[in-house]
């Protein structure tokens, strides 16, 4: 069955042999008649009328409805025909626009589907936690959409309880030194004023001892016995310390019994009892031993309490193993602890172990009670910090819980429903967010729309190379729809076939979709896909990033191994060493991704499905690359290759009927291939663009001075307008061709570029001569001037080989003079301003384009030829002289 271009081809065929029978008017002075030559391409609504006009004379039996019938069918056939090629070559123009209207469309849609698909579950469906619905099959599969824990609160709170009861009591230790320094301080105070009363004793009774001497007496009757002759000086003494009883209990800050405080006063508070209360409460401290005279709670369940020390000796001392105890805080058995009862007698039981001989058994005993009464309590409950360590308890204690993973099945479609999946829908519905699809939408839409925007700009800002015409950015967001939808949709129907082997993750083809931006765009394009892509993948799976650093570095390399294929089998080659390479990085992500459970075979399954993945990316690149390429106006290295072939119409037509261009079009081929391999462009690109610069010669070859065999120049009937007109319309009539054939935006801009805006220098100076006033503007290229380095080289080239060729003896010094005229001329009429072409560029093209002619070119050593024999001219032609060394 014919299809609808070959069909239109036909006709458009049929019309030009009708119409080429007119004959044009050429030399009239009409300036609209100088239009005439170009007059074959008519309006192919005139072929109906005439099919209509030639089966009236032929058919004049046939009936008139029948006529009207044939007649109406072909004109709305042909209609049919005109509406679709205006619609594609519309289509084909705006797929190619930086159209700002059309990007924020495509911008607005792809930003709503995402901020639609990231929406989880729990916000687009409610759970049935009603318990009418006990007994009820379920229709749909129930997947958790992140991570649930499902608590069982009475266990737990047991747990808690128990928790807060082995928390022990912290106290703050307190040391004693101010308390030792107040006790011998009020013990010196109350000596000294036992001294004051005896040198005035001393004084009273007129004894003869200089004043010098008092004191000395009054230390020796202090220090002498009860007993001793001496106690006729101490009666005045109880008064005295009576007097002072209240600063002395100020200082040492507690009141004193009766009867110690007698002791005291009869033994005039000696100095040795408060460094002997000092010792025993160094013992406490080196010995773990703390007072706290109100004791521990009767109803503390724990068999220790954490001291906190601040001084430089504290020390870990742990009665029960595997304890995490604080910098400066030690656990304390309960038993070290000294309250008010049990003061007295643990003072009395440090006697022998402080070795005091020098006190009496009585002696000590007023020690000890002088200690049990002065002695502080060492350390003091801390409150807030034992509340906080419960709380923090509390708070870690082990919950009775149930984990459900993101993407596990709670329930299958179908199943019943029980109570404990009630009591699990309800958990889920608890901790899903407490928040309506609506404002999940929005939500996600705002950041996304704010991320997307801000990697947008710094794109477009930092890489010149960065691709988004309109057609760019719906392949993208086409393909990102794509992946998505499969991977919120499919792969957990797939999960569920593969009994929910989180495994079949990586079967997913994502290398497929970045490897086909990158073979139909570039790799900075790819990049910018690869980067939202992974941002995607990241929130899809927000508790595993295994699977997006996976696919991120897999479609990195699967990038890098398909640079510039050139055909389907290469592409599967290139996937096969993929493939390989995937598994090893599967393999490795594979040991450490928990949601494969550490499991030897689920590593070996993630393992296989990454095998899978790569074939699966490859196949699917290999089928879809042409339906891309035809529905989105892009042309890859594939389709390249088969332009470059003999079997493209195009080269046929060029070398049977512009023979000369097509020789001239395979020369400067030869010439950018090399150079553009050399600048790092795509040499098969720049090659393929030389083929079809010249296609439009096609309309009118013998107007070109290298299809001329019999060297008749068909411009001498012509003005030098007219022929000016013809030479640069070959431009116009090219780019026509290659939108008819679908060659593709590059080879149209090959077409239109390589030329630029430059003169047609010939036919201008003989205008000059004919009319001094000739516009310079008639005898110029309608352009544009090159916009990238390829068009660029291409312009450069061509005009080289034309020059090049034309010259008498083509020395090496004589090429390399004529390239840099060319490129110095095409820099004088800018014709490299709209392009990032370099001076260091220039050179290099230079330098290559030498190189390439003196191949070309190359001279050949003179054969010496035998005089006996007869050369032919054949022959001898095919050995040239030697024109340059």
């Amino acid at each position: 069955m014919r299809s609808i271009k070959e069909t239109n081809d036909d006709l458009n065929i049929k019309l030009i042999k009708e119409f080429k029978k007119l004959k044009f008017i050429m030399e009239k002075s009409s300036e609209n008649e100088e239009e005439d030559i170009f007059r074959w391409r008519f309006s192919k609504f005139e072929k109906p009328y005439k099919i209509y006009d030639s089966w009236q004379k032929k058919r004049e039996d046939t009936p008139q409805i029948l006529l009207w019938f044939v007649f109406s069918s072909i004109f709305y056939y042909v209609t049919l025909l005109e509406k679709f090629d205006e619609f594609s070559e519309k289509y084909i123009g705006w797929l190619r626009q930086k159209d700002t209207k059309s990007r924020f469309v495509i911008f607005f849609i792809f930003t709503a589907f995402l901020a639609w698909i990231m929406i989880p579950d729990s916000g687009k469906e409610s759970y049935p936690v009603d318990e009418k619905n006990i007994g009820h099959s379920i229709d749909h599969s129930i997947i958790a959409d992140k991570d649930y824990t499902i608590i069982n609160e009475e266990e737990t709170w047991k747990n808690q309880k128990r928790a807060q009861n082995d928390v022990p009591n912290t106290y703050d230790f307190v040391d004693q030194k101010k308390n030792l320094e107040a006790l011998n301080e009020a013990f010196k105070m109350m000596r000294d004023a036992a001294k004051e009363n005896i040198k005035e004793t001393i004084v009273a009774k007129n004894l003869p001892f200089p004043p010098e001497f008092h004191e000395i007496l009054a230390d020796y009757v202090i220090n002498s016995g009860k007993n001793s002759d001496l106690r006729e000086f101490k009666t005045g003494l109880p008064a005295v310390f009576m007097k002072k009883r209240g600063d002395f209990e100020r200082i040492i800050g507690t009141p004193l019994s009766n009867q110690v405080f007698r002791d005291l006063s009869e033994n005039i508070f000696p100095a040795r009892i408060p460094e002997a209360i000092a010792e025993i409460s160094e013992y406490f401290n080196q010995n773990d031993y703390y007072i706290l005279r109100e004791g521990i709670p009767d109803d503390y369940v724990p068999k220790h309490i954490v001291v906190r020390k601040k001084d430089s000796y504290a020390q870990e001392i742990s009665s029960e193993p595997n304890q995490t105890i604080k910098i400066n805080s030690f656990f304390i058995q309960t038993g070290k602890i000294i309250n008010s009862a049990a003061l007295k007698a643990e003072i009395l039981h440090t006697k022998d172990k402080l070795n005091m001989s020098d006190f009496t058994a009585h002696g000590f005993e007023i020690v000890a009670e002088v200690g049990s009464w002065t002695m502080k309590d060492s350390i003091f409950y801390n409150a807030e910090t034992t509340e906080y360590n419960k709380i923090e308890a509390t708070n870690q204690a082990p919950k009775s819980e149930r984990k459900i993973s993101r993407g596990e099945r709670v329930i299958s479609s179908g199943a019943v429903i029980t109570k404990d999946d009630i009591e699990v829908f309800k958990v889920m519905q608890e901790q899903s967010e407490n928040i309506s699809g609506e404002s999940f939408f929005l939500g996600n839409f705002l950041f996304i729309a704010a991320f997307i925007s801000i990697v947008f700009l710094v794109f477009t800002r930092s890489i010149g190379k960065f691709r988004y015409r309109n057609k760019d950015m719906l392949l993208m967001t086409c393909l990102m729809i794509t992946a998505l939808l499969l991977l919120r949709y499919a792969m957990p129907r797939i999960q569920e076939i593969a009994y929910d082997n989180k495994a079949v993750y990586y079967f997913f083809p994502l290398p497929f979709f970045v490897a086909a931006v990158r073979v139909l765009i570039n790799t900075e394009t790819a990049c910018f896909f690869l980067f939202l892509l992974s941002a995607a993948l990241s929130m899809l799976f927000p508790e595993n990033y295994f699977i997006p650093v996976f696919y991120l570095f897999g479609s990195l390399l699967f990038m890098y191994i398909i640079f510039h294929v050139e055909s389907s089998s290469q592409i599967m080659w290139q996937t096969f060493k993929f493939s390989i390479v995937s598994m090893g990085l599967a393999l490795t992500i594979g040991m450490i991704d928990s949601s494969l459970n550490h499991s030897g075979l689920n590593v070996f399954a993630a393992i296989l499905c990454a095998f899978g993945s790569a074939m699966l990316s490859g196949g699917l690149l290999t089928i879809t690359i042409p339906l891309f390429e035809s529905t989105l106006d892009y042309v890859t290295n594939i389709k390249y290759v088969s332009y470059s072939t003999m079997s493209n119409e195009l080269i046929k037509q060029m070398s049977v009927y512009a023979n000369g261009t097509y020789q001239h079009s395979l020369t400067v081929a030869s010439l950018v291939e090399v150079a553009a391999r050399e600048l790092g462009l795509n040499p098969l690109k720049c090659k393929v663009m030389a083929y079809f610069h010249d296609i439009g010669k096609l309309e009118r070859p013998e107007y070109f001075t290298e299809n001329q065999r019999d060297r008749k120049n068909a411009h001498d009937n012509y003005r030098p307008t007219m022929s000016a007109r013809i030479i640069t319309n070959h431009v116009k009539y090219g780019l026509e061709l290659a939108k008819k054939y679908h060659l593709g935006e590059e080879i149209e801009s090959a077409i239109v570029e390589h030329h630029g805006t430059t003169l047609v220098g010939y036919f201008y100076k003989k205008a000059k001569e004919l009319d001094p006033n000739a516009s310079e503007a008639e005898f110029k290229y309608a352009g544009p001037s090159p916009r990238s380095k390829e068009t660029a080289l291409l312009m450069i080239a061509d005009s080289c080989e034309a020059a090049v060729r034309s010259m008498d003896k083509k020395t090496e010094n004589g090429i390399k003079t004529r390239v840099q005229e060319i490129i110095a001329g095409k820099i004088r009429e800018n014709q490299f301003v709209n392009c990032n072409i370099t001076t260091k560029d220039l050179q290099t093209i230079e330098d290559s384009l030498v190189n390439t002619f003196s191949g070309i070119y190359h001279g050949r050593v003179k054969y010496p030829q035998d005089k006996a024999k007869e050369v032919s001219p054949v022959a001898a032609a095919e050995v040239p002289e030697q024109e340059y060394k």
